[in-house]
């Protein structure tokens, strides 16, 4: 008797139609890949741009070490032969440079302008500054 009690007005609240429609669910369901997906993308893309930025920002490091590998070798290097010996290029980039840029055995270079290019062509072009060869971002 108490157990009735206890028991039936807590049923006697829910009607038969509680829940949701098979149609609602997949509405919902929908509503949350298509969620997912743009999340998931922008994501992907933003990883890579970091990625990207991330890869240029060490063959910048390297290249301001150009200087001092001269130094150390003791010896004039072209912009060609310094990248050649002392840069660690991932695959697909790319380092230009016009042709008389150079390193002198002091440390001190003729300065020019240095185009860094990622495998997707993106370019971050840098103006070198003589005599310390400060690398300056162009804008």
């Amino acid at each position: 008797m108490f157990i009735r009690r206890v028991i039936s007005p807590l049923s006697s609240g829910l009607s038969r139609q509680s829940g949701m429609s098979l149609l609602e669910v997949a509405v919902t369901l929908f509503l949350v890949s298509v969620l997912l997906m743009l999340i998931t993308q922008s994501g992907v893309r933003m990883l890579e741009r970091w990625q990207s930025a991330a890869t240029e920002r060490d063959i910048r490091n390297q290249l301001n070490a150009l200087p001092v590998q001269a130094f150390v070798a003791r010896e004039i290097q072209s912009f060609e032969i310094a990248v050649e010996r002392h840069i660690d290029l991932p695959e697909g980039w790319r380092v230009q440079a016009p042709v008389g840029l150079s390193y002198l055995p002091s440390g001190v270079c003729n300065g020019g302008q240095i185009s860094i290019i990622s495998p997707q062509g993106k370019s971050w072009d840098y103006l070198v500054e003589p005599p310390r060869c400060d690398l300056r971002l162009m804008q």
